[in-house]
């Protein structure tokens, strides 16, 4: 997976792509850190040439304020290969820390393989509650930009 600079944009969709799934994890708590809780997110992307991405946002908090952000994304990935592909990233992030803390994570699944129109896709995601979004898409979504 290749990382990505911090102020940038974590989940770019064009024109076409849609989310295929989204898995997010509880709060996550150490008790050798009080006060501090990670989420991640793997969004699953179905790119409008046939692909997929799977984008992972491993946010850090400390009284809901992040004081840490990963990103990371892979690209590229074939439709046969995607549930397989998926699932080995999501069992590696879940095995590194479970080993590491004796935490086991807790995810959620918000699957959006059947929604082909993006606004009712945003729509479920904001009902879904464990992304932080309004539900809503601006006016200018997937409006081509002129450079």
């Amino acid at each position: 997976m290749s990382k990505t600079s911090d102020n940038a944009a974590a989940v770019v969709l064009d024109e076409g792509d849609r989310f295929h799934k989204i898995l997010a994890s509880e709060a996550i708590r150490f008790d050798a850190a009080p006060g501090l809780q990670i989420v991640i997110v793997f969004y699953v992307i179905r790119r409008n040439g046939g692909t997929y991405s799977i984008i992972s946002i491993n946010e850090t908090f400390k009284d809901r304020t992040v004081v840490a952000r990963d990103v990371q994304t892979k690209d590229g990935v074939a439709e046969a290969d995607v549930d397989r592909e998926v699932g080995s990233i999501v069992g590696f992030f879940s095995k590194r820390i479970e080993d590491a803390t004796g935490v086991k994570i807790v995810w959620h699944t918000l699957d959006l393989t059947a929604v082909r129109n993006i606004g009712e896709q945003v729509r479920l995601m904001g009902e879904w509650e464990r992304l932080g979004i309004s539900g809503e898409l601006p006016p200018d979504a997937f409006t081509p930009s002129v450079n």
